[in-house]
């Protein structure tokens, strides 16, 4: 068995990651695992929740986080991630883990008013983690497809991530494109 397909969602907290995840399960034809950041962090015990961590324990979390994808799609298994990418030492990470793997990059977004507004409705978001993440998310981060979940609904959003898996790729994906970029920075 070979690689699975990574379809890689990131944006920022209530950009409707999850319920992507969830339409492009449904839509897709051959089975795909579900990892979610958040469902990583509700590994940790409860008390554990709403705490400050300390940066070391965060950065093994989310090197956690990364191998856990990297290494179920290496055992054959496809894998929707869904996660924020809210700096850069994250997404260096991931494309130094993943660069040669075959994952679909796709930003999810929406207009700040419209996150803002799913952020109130919704019982389990700290108010203002929406705002904070808004701009860091995205900044400076290139994607292979982009859905706008403030027009479009789960399902012509997975509709989307779907025609973009099956188009034909010419050329390198944006995970390999990054990661030559910041291998070219480093030098």
């Amino acid at each position: 068995m070979g690689e699975g397909r990574i379809i890689f969602l990131n944006g920022a907290s209530s950009s409707g990651k999850s319920t992507v995840a969830k339409a492009l399960q449904e839509a897709l034809e051959e089975p795909y695992l579900h990892l979610s950041v958040d469902s990583f962090f509700e590994m940790l015990h409860p008390r554990f929740h709403d705490a400050e961590l300390p940066r070391e324990v965060m950065i093994a979390l989310m090197q956690g986080f990364h191998r856990s994808i990297a290494g179920l799609a290496s055992a054959g298994n496809n894998v929707i991630a869904d996660h924020v990418l809210a700096g850069k030492p994250l997404l260096r990470d991931c494309v130094e883990l993943m660069g040669d793997m075959p994952v679909l990059f796709v930003r999810v977004h929406a207009p700040l008013e419209a996150l803002k507004q799913r952020e109130l409705e919704r019982d389990d978001r700290h108010v203002g983690l929406t705002e904070f993440q808004f701009e860091r998310v995205h900044q400076g981060v290139m994607y292979d497809v982009e859905i706008d979940t403030s027009t479009s609904s789960p399902e012509e959003c997975a509709r989307q991530i779907i025609d973009a898996l099956r188009a034909e790729r010419t050329g390198p994906t944006a995970f390999a494109r990054i990661r030559d970029m910041i291998v070219v920075e480093a030098v």
